[in-house]
């Protein structure tokens, strides 16, 4: 099996290649860990690592275009008809629905079923920013009681 072909194998092998330049250059930030890996790269390696990522970031921009029509047209109510079906049909041509464990769907093929599990699996990633909200602000509640200036003044004082 390939590289390419297993994309298990293609996210353990960048994620060792990049653990290892962090761990001999842990001075380096976050993007020149990911740079100097990557110019260790072969070119086809490289198309190889990246296409997940392109793929993803097209992902979100499509994504983008299509909430911007939702979100035109069904923001104000849960059930509001759209003025002009022909421009949204157009609009929503192209779009597409993930859904977790599912293959990709045409928006305007959607079921009301695809809609209720895609609403289910975006409401499963609020739930987890609601949780990372929650603790981003206990921490700057315990930073501020503590009359510290960041997490790391407030370690050094529990730690002195």
């Amino acid at each position: 099996m390939t590289l390419a072909a297993n994309p298990t194998i293609l996210d353990q092998t960048l994620a060792q290649m990049l653990a290892s330049t962090d761990d001999e250059h842990p001075e380096m930030s976050d993007d020149e860990v990911a740079s100097e890996t990557l110019a260790m790269c072969s070119p086809r390696l490289l198309r190889i690592l990246l296409l997940p990522q392109a793929t993803y970031a097209v992902t979100i921009m499509r994504r983008l275009i299509t909430r911007q029509v939702e979100k035109a047209n069904w923001a104000t109510t849960a059930v509001a008809e759209p003025v002009d079906m022909v421009a949204l049909r157009d609009s929503l041509e192209f779009s597409y629905l993930k859904i977790p464990g599912q293959p990709e769907i045409l928006w305007l093929d959607a079921t009301p079923e695809d809609h209720r599990a895609y609403a289910d699996s975006l409401q499963v990633k609020v739930t987890g920013l609601q949780d990372t909200i929650r603790i981003h602000y206990a921490v700057a509640d315990e930073i501020e009681a503590a009359g510290a200036s960041c997490y790391r003044d407030l370690i050094s004082q529990k730690v002195a």
